[in-house]
């Protein structure tokens, strides 16, 4: 009862005391597109910015209404598994993700490509200054029809038989620093067959959240994909996946991209408390929680190198901290769990 009262008392002074959240999240959102359509490229551009994210394009027309594209190319179409039309070709749904819709239920979305002979890889140079926390990531409607199919190119996904292991298809994160070379990676499952218990095969379909704490240094982040199923030209497995909400930090603990960590960063944990969002997490684990409030705890006052810093109200302050205070009670003397979505 203790740690309930305490939390309650903290989260009613963060609820008076919260105003608009400002964390630095790249959601795509701020390109245009008309509905159900895509961008791959076709202008020549070599590039598009998005919240400040620099992500790569390489398009080429070869004429005859043949074209190709590899980086990054942005999407809103809403095509799933279950909605997909299977007497057409499955390469038809590259430019869907399977979660039928942004994360969150958001518009738009990014869409990743790695082709084996043609560079580059996708690639994203973060904002100046900024940090990576998480990313939300999942299949494009391609990958999940041709691993549940399988296809003219693709084997349909099993588990083990025998001395035959089983299937995967496996997503890294790279981190790069300044001059481009790699600090690190974080590898993510988008299928999975290896276990001996059909019951624990998957293939992703939903918004899933990856950790990028580990590559808190990077100055940019590079993707690239493989598989069980190769051939004699590479990966057999269609090489794209989709990606969403990509959270950014100035500082460790910093929610509101102000380049300090201090009372006003408060408020995204009180907006979002126990939500699955990118708002409101400074640890990466893709939860609001009392984890985040010793994040903040831990880094109070901190500030990235240079930042120009307002000081928050001496009233609005003392309020802040003692939210900090309340929740950071509650933390302790209870452990934050939480169902999280699972694959």
């Amino acid at each position: 009862m203790r740690d309930r009262n305490a939390l309650h008392l903290g989260l009613m002074v963060l609820a008076f005391y919260a105003g608009t959240a400002r964390a630095q999240i790249v959601n795509f959102d701020d390109l245009p597109l008309a509905p159900n359509t895509f961008y791959e490229g076709a202008d020549n551009a070599g590039q598009f910015v998005s919240d400040g994210a620099t992500f790569n394009n390489s398009f080429t027309d070869y004429g005859g209404g043949v074209t190709s594209w590899e980086g990054w190319a942005y999407s809103d179409q809403t095509t799933t598994l279950a909605t997909a039309d299977l007497s057409v070709p499955d390469y038809q749904y590259q430019f869907s993700a399977a979660a039928g819709a942004g994360s969150g239920g958001s518009a738009n979305y990014g869409i990743g490509f790695t082709n084996t002979f043609v560079l580059p890889a996708p690639i994203v140079q973060l904002p100046a200054d900024s940090h990576p926390l998480s990313l939300q990531v999942t299949n494009t409607t391609y990958d999940v029809l041709s691993m549940f199919y399988g296809d003219d190119f693709s084997k349909k996904f099993s588990g083990p038989v025998g001395s035959t292991p089983g299937d995967w298809f496996k997503l890294t994160i790279t981190g790069l620093n300044a001059g481009s070379q790699p600090i690190g990676s974080v590898d993510f499952y988008l299928a999975d067959f290896r276990s001996a218990d059909p019951a624990k095969d998957y293939i992703v379909n939903s918004w899933q959240n990856v950790n990028l704490t580990s590559l808190y240094n990077a100055t940019a982040l590079s993707f690239s994909l493989s598989s069980s199923d190769n051939g004699d030209f590479g990966m057999n497995t269609p090489a794209y996946f989709a990606a969403d909400d990509l959270s950014l930090t100035k500082v460790r603990g910093d929610t509101n991209n102000d380049g300090v960590v201090n009372g006003l960063d408060l408020n995204a944990i009180a907006q979002n408390w126990l939500k699955f969002s990118p708002a409101g997490d400074t640890n990466g684990d893709g939860i609001v929680n009392g984890l985040d409030v010793n994040q903040i705890a831990s880094h109070w006052l901190d500030k990235a190198s240079g930042t120009p810093v307002a000081t928050p109200e001496p009233a609005a302050l003392s309020l802040a901290v003692l939210g900090l205070v309340s929740l950071a009670m509650a933390t302790k003397l209870r452990p934050w769990t939480a169902n999280r979505p699972t694959p």
